[in-house]
């Protein structure tokens, strides 16, 4: 078996691991990560989640999606919002408690953790054919491949 060389913080992912000992993996590389699609449900999120001694709390948050208060060690995530948002932002915000993060960090590394989630959700056959079905679109693409605009937005930046 050749030797594949995961995007950083998702060696560590219990929840990435099991999925990849099961077989449920599509693995890509792009804008210089290795990409592995896996589509958790909010559940299994959120027991990973857990199993990393992060508190999950949902809050009206108005504008934000979500946030990781280092501190407390307690991801803050908008109230109401819907699996297929929750998931990528709680995945997102994951990210940061792994990293260590408190609060908003620069736009560039936003913008990575943005990419390692977008990697995860989706694929390039995915996407290829995704964009085949509906063109190129990105409220098209995100409704075809059933994530928020802004994880399209965040693949497609791992093309260039």
């Amino acid at each position: 078996m050749d030797a594949v060389v995961r995007a950083p913080g998702y060696a560590e992912s219990p929840l990435v691991d099991a999925r990849l000992q099961a077989g449920s993996r599509n693995m890509c590389q792009r804008g210089g990560l290795v990409c592995w699609a896996v589509r958790p449900p909010l559940e299994a999120v959120l027991a990973s989640a857990d199993e990393r001694g992060v508190t999950v709390r949902w809050l009206p948050l108005g504008r934000w999606r979500g946030c990781y208060h280092q501190p407390t060690r307690t991801v803050y995530l908008r109230a109401g919002m819907s699996d297929r948002l929750a998931v990528p932002t709680l995945m997102h915000e994951l990210e940061h408690a792994r990293r260590g993060d408190d609060g908003h960090q620069s736009r560039p590394v936003e913008t990575r953790i943005d990419r390692l989630v977008a990697c995860r959700l989706i694929t390039a056959g995915e996407y290829r054919r995704a964009e085949v079905l509906v063109g190129p679109h990105v409220g098209a693409l995100a409704v075809e491949l059933d994530v928020p605009r802004w994880v399209v937005e965040a693949y497609r930046d791992t093309l260039r």
